[in-house]
């Protein structure tokens, strides 16, 4: 019963946090929203929470109360329903304990509710049972059965969603059974609910009833007799239709799943290496079939495993906005990108990093609203979190307007701590400055909280990126902003890749980020302030020997390969070897801090080599 609770409540705060994240809300919001926060309180009504119960009955009140008189939910509504999310988050995670959790923080948000609720003198509105189901009996009536479905684990739930969705549409009857009391409390044990309506109401009841999941079958009084003539053929119709179209699986075994289709990638590999060998043509066909089969193969499975970045970044903004109003700040968030999809796996890792990154722009970046006027900027603050996808895989980018980070007061820090000289400080340039920030406890604020600090936990950040195989930059300007970018490697694991050779060792490089690939004596190469640079497409483009970059030598690197998007640059290798796809590996610890490697992959002979990221390599520039 918990399982099928959590996922219905967790699906319901989603739905809230995306509504209250919404830059213009509507009144169409606010009547979702109230219909969202009457499910909720059943829902944990079912369950014996009847405190948190209480909570969501008064913020139901005050939504049912804007609904009624037009009215738009204003910063202060947001911050609190803000803070009731994040509460409800909580208990959801704590409530296999079986004893309803954090008490005293819902009697705090009942008592900060009610004191609100005193100043502005809003007036109590009738419960749901008294304003919109009478019980009163009419000759006319007619009475309706409404099957829910066997498996449904949350009945009474499921009927409130039914009686709310027949009066949101306006249509008049009378509750029969079970008793209303019952179903807010959560305690029925029939699964049919009966209602009574005039005999021109019952079809428009009938239909808009089977508009919902879980409702089996609507039973008419009058046609009950013919019903049960068709019993049998009647139920296994309704139950075929009422069979989802998804099915949940377990992440575990779509893990496994992957693991499988690795090896038979790696596998096919191997078997297109033998089969050419073999110069036999049927051979070599056949080979080339199973190799497309897996290919297919590997694409299902891949995308069985990627969820859309939003169900993170939907809540970001209630966070941000309930922190905000703690602090006494004044922010706006914007949110894009949200249907970038990416392995779940690597979703729930970066929960954290991106939650810290927020909240320390809302504590320590964004300033308090008389400090931003008096600097002439708007008097709320701007944070945007943004996800696209480039050549480099998935980059995550938070930005905010605010103070920005004094380059200054990194250098005093890092001298006060003996973490460098003078003279090598004053030779290091802003991203060299910048990296002190992710060293553990550096930070530059004079203060520190509890909420965050510029440096507290971004050493954190960069370890669960790197650990994805990514890397983090910083870019801020005093007084301007800040932006922390992270830069992940391609969620599918399994790409497409050129093989190449350079200092004896192959290296893969993925086929997004190539450009084009000439022999060097088919190219213009200059050199400009001390660094050599090819001529391509009327721009100079710089270029690095790959094998130098890695400490290797290879006299034979005749071969420039023009790669990057955003930002371009030309490789000299030694061979270009075969396009092939390839398995891509957690970067090993070893070479963990190289940005220029990715991940790593084996070849069909049981090789392994570095995936590149081009792009990546233009740090060693100069």
């Amino acid at each position: 019963m918990l399982e099928g609770f959590i996922e219905e409540v967790t699906s319901i705060l989603e739905r809230i946090s995306e509504l209250i994240s919404l830059k213009n809300i509507k009144s169409e919001h606010i009547d979702e929203l109230f219909r969202l926060f009457h499910t909720l309180k059943g829902l944990f009504a079912s369950v014996g929470f009847d405190k948190t119960k209480d909570l969501i009955h008064k913020y139901e009140d005050l939504l049912s109360e804007y609904k009624n008189k037009k009215v738009v939910l204003n910063d202060e509504d947001r911050a609190q329903l803000s803070s009731i999310v994040n509460l409800l988050e909580s208990i959801v995670s704590n409530i296999e304990s079986g004893e309803e959790p954090f008490l005293g923080e819902i009697e705090e948000l009942i008592s900060r509710f009610e004191r609100r609720m005193q100043t502005e003198e809003v007036k109590e509105i009738e419960d749901i049972k008294t304003q919109n189901i009478s019980k009163r009996k009419t000759s006319r009536g007619i009475k309706i059965m409404i099957k829910i479905d066997p498996n449904e684990v949350l009945v009474a739930a499921k009927m409130l969603i039914i009686l709310k969705h027949l009066k949101d549409r306006n249509v008049e009857f009378t509750l029969i059974s079970p008793d209303m009391k019952s179903i807010e409390e959560g305690i029925v044990k029939e699964r049919d609910l009966v209602i009574e309506a005039s005999r021109e109401k019952v079809q428009i009841i009938k239909d808009l009833v089977k508009e919902i999941p879980g409702v089996v079958s609507v039973v008419i009084e009058e046609e009950q007799a013919t019903e049960q003539k068709e019993a049998a053929a009647s139920t296994v119709q309704k139950r075929a239709e009422a069979l989802p179209k998804t099915i949940r699986v377990d992440s575990e075994k779509l893990d496994r799943l992957l693991s499988i289709v690795e090896n038979l990638t790696v596998l096919s590999n191997r078997l297109i290496a033998i089969a050419s060998n073999t110069k036999n043509d049927d051979l070599i066909s056949v080979v080339n079939l199973i190799s497309k089969a897996v290919g297919e193969l590997r694409e299902e499975v891949l995308s069985l495993r990627l969820i859309p970045i939003s169900y993170l970044f939907s809540k970001i903004p209630r966070i941000a906005y309930d922190l905000a109003s703690k602090l006494g700040k004044k922010i706006e968030v914007t949110i894009e990108g949200g249907d970038v999809e990416i392995d779940k796996a690597s979703l729930e890792k970066l929960h954290d990093p991106i939650i810290h990154i927020v909240r320390n722009a809302v504590d320590h970046g964004i300033e308090p609203p008389n400090e931003r006027i008096t600097k002439g900027k708007p008097e709320k603050g701007r944070i945007i979190v943004r996800a696209r996808r480039s050549p480099r895989g998935i980059v995550i980018e938070v930005s905010d307007d605010g103070r920005g980070i004094d380059i200054e007061k990194i250098k005093r820090k890092a001298l006060e701590r003996g973490l460098v000289t003078q003279d090598k400080l004053e030779k290091m340039s802003r991203e060299d400055l910048f990296s002190f920030l992710f060293i553990p406890g550096f930070s530059t604020s004079d203060k520190v909280t509890d909420v965050s600090g510029r440096g507290v936990g971004l050493d954190v950040v960069k370890n669960v990126i790197e650990s994805l195989g990514g890397y983090v930059e910083l870019q801020s300007e005093l007084g301007k902003g800040t932006t922390i970018r992270m830069v992940l490697p391609p969620t599918t694991l399994i790409v497409k890749a050129l093989i190449i050779r350079s200092g004896n060792i192959r290296w893969a490089i993925p086929v997004d980020s190539i450009i084009s690939i000439q022999e060097i004596s088919d190219i213009e190469v200059r050199e400009i302030a001390s660094q050599k640079v090819v001529v391509y497409r009327n721009s100079f483009v710089p270029l690095l020997s790959l094998s130098r970059i890695f400490g290797l030598e290879d006299e034979n690197e005749n071969i420039v390969m023009v790669c990057g998007k955003e930002k371009k640059i030309a490789l000299r290798l030694a061979e270009v070897i075969r396009h092939m796809d390839i398995v891509v590996k957690p970067v090993p610890s070893v070479i963990r801090g190289f940005k220029g490697i990715t991940g790593v992959t084996i070849l069909e002979d049981g090789f392994v080599a570095p995936v590149i990221d081009p792009e990546a390599l233009v740090r060693f520039v100069g």
